[in-house]
């Protein structure tokens, strides 16, 4: 019996349910209403009071935003804006513009030390597939100093400073696609330079090695192990850590979904 039926029988000394409250007027429940409807009905009725009609629930407050206070912070930010890299003190004195290109400098880190910064920089250049030419870039706090560490085919992105300052891990696609034609590699993009690997380097832009060399899959989002023994990446989704000297690579994790921007704690 559907519920249009059982709204509202007729017969003397019946319960009636008023059509879109679920609630019951005055009288006594009939022993013959039906168990199907009887059943269909009582998370509605336990919930009302005789003549009082059904409520949603009302929403939830929304909280207040965070109160504006006054704080006192130490310590160096470094940032982009505007193109270029910047410093300032925490409390916001002190912005200093390190860099000045016509082209695009982000992604800045501090060295361990907080004497270097190593940024994502182009110096103008665009690659032969119209993007720019992402190199690494270092310079001094003091905005003095600034050199280019790689400059190479393809993009050199993503710089992360070892724990002791002595490296710099990074990704390049500066390769290009060494499989092809005889293997196509996961996620193939003909619009990008090529299959991105993890590298290393020493501060001063020597010693630079492909740790992962794997063509079929890409390696990217370096992050070092707080002890510098290791770094982690994300292979194609699936995390990894890889030794500095590059003999030795594990898997850490494979879950259903990407990994990626990884970063490791003690």
């Amino acid at each position: 019996m559907n519920r249009k039926s059982a709204d509202r029988p007729s017969e003397e000394g019946t319960r009636e349910v008023v059509p879109g409250n679920g609630c019951a007027t005055d009288g006594v429940e009939s022993s013959m209403r039906p168990i199907a409807v009887t059943a269909s009905l009582v998370v509605v009725l336990a919930a009302c009071e005789p003549g009082e009609p059904t409520q949603a629930n009302p929403a939830e407050p929304t909280p207040p935003p965070p109160a504006a206070v006054e704080v006192r912070l130490d310590g160096h930010l470094v940032f982009s804006a505007e193109g270029d890299v910047w410093s300032m003190d925490a409390d916001g004195s002190d912005r200093l513009r390190l860099t000045d290109h016509p082209a695009e400098d982000f992604d800045p880190t501090w060295s361990p030390d907080g004497t270097r910064i190593a940024f994502q920089c182009t110096m103008g250049d665009v690659n032969a597939t119209g993007i720019g030419d992402f190199e690494i870039c270092v310079v001094l706090a003091d905005g003095t100093g600034l050199r280019r560490l790689t400059d190479t085919p393809g993009e050199n992105t993503q710089p992360a400073w070892s724990p002791d300052g002595e490296w710099i891990a990074f990704e390049s696609n500066r390769l290009g696609w060494p499989s092809l034609p005889s293997a196509t590699p996961a996620g193939y993009d003909p619009d990008t330079f090529g299959d991105t690997d993890v590298w290393i380097m020493r501060p001063a832009g020597s010693e630079q090695r492909d740790l992962t060399r794997n063509p079929m899959e890409d390696e990217s989002f370096p992050a070092w192990s707080p002890d510098g023994a290791w770094i982690v990446v994300s292979r194609y989704g699936a995390l990894h850590v890889v030794s500095p000297a590059g003999d030795r690579i594990a898997e850490v994790e494979n879950s259903p979904g990407t990994d990626a921007f990884p970063d490791w704690t003690g």
